[in-house]
């Protein structure tokens, strides 16, 4: 009689059993897929927000803060030969590119404008990079180009987080307040992987962004 051969693991029992870069980027690729799914059906289910809401400013400078970390992560991974780094890198890139494109249809449907950009004062109050210091990602030594990836990603990061905190108290829609908790529970998870990666490298933080009054 043939041996009977199980057959693969349920999805979780597989996932808890993965390396846990893979396990976190597969919890939090289930995360992105929940908020995407309720984003894209919130504008047929509920009114738009008002010019100057809580709402509309959010998506505006959201859109503006993921596009930069789209451009670092788009910079830093094609050049990085560390797995690690290449891996988390591409995920930033994917899911925040993913999450844009939502963006941008929520202000559409909203008939609000989107941003180019935001007052530097304000951009560095929630971790956003200089154009010039985006630009040596592509220019540095690649060893020093990761480190300051690094640096500049944690800082984002830490910005994104300051930044969805006080907006989770104002938001009146539930889907705009969940894209608020997920950006910063997807944030802070991605942040301890960076802050290991630096380490490594023997690299040391910038100073975390002066939080943002709005």
């Amino acid at each position: 009689m043939s041996a009977v051969h199980p057959g693969p693991a349920p999805w979780p029992q597989r996932l808890a059993r993965a390396p846990g870069w893979l396990a976190l980027g597969g919890v939090v690729l289930s995360g992105v897929l929940s908020v995407l799914l309720a984003l894209a059906l919130a504008p047929a289910l509920l009114p738009a927000p008002a010019s100057g809401s809580p709402e509309g400013r959010f998506v505006q400078e959201m859109l503006v803060h993921h596009a930069q970390a789209v451009n670092m992560a788009r910079r830093i991974a094609p050049r990085t030969q560390d797995p690690a780094l290449k891996t988390l890198a591409v995920r930033i890139r994917d899911t925040q590119a993913q999450e844009m494109t939502q963006l941008r249809a929520l202000l559409q449907a909203w008939g609000q404008p989107t941003l180019g950009t935001l007052p530097p004062y304000h951009a560095a109050q929630i971790g956003m990079a200089s154009v010039q210091a985006v630009a040596q990602l592509s220019h540095l030594p690649v060893l020093e180009a990761e480190r300051l990836f690094l640096q500049l990603m944690i800082r984002h990061h830490q910005g994104a987080v300051q930044m969805a905190r006080p907006f989770q108290g104002w938001l009146q829609r539930p889907d705009i307040r969940g894209l608020a908790r997920h950006v910063g529970s997807t944030q802070r998870g991605e942040t301890e992987q960076l802050q290991a990666l630096l380490t490594r490298r023997g690299g040391q933080p910038l100073p975390p962004p002066l939080s943002p009054h709005h």
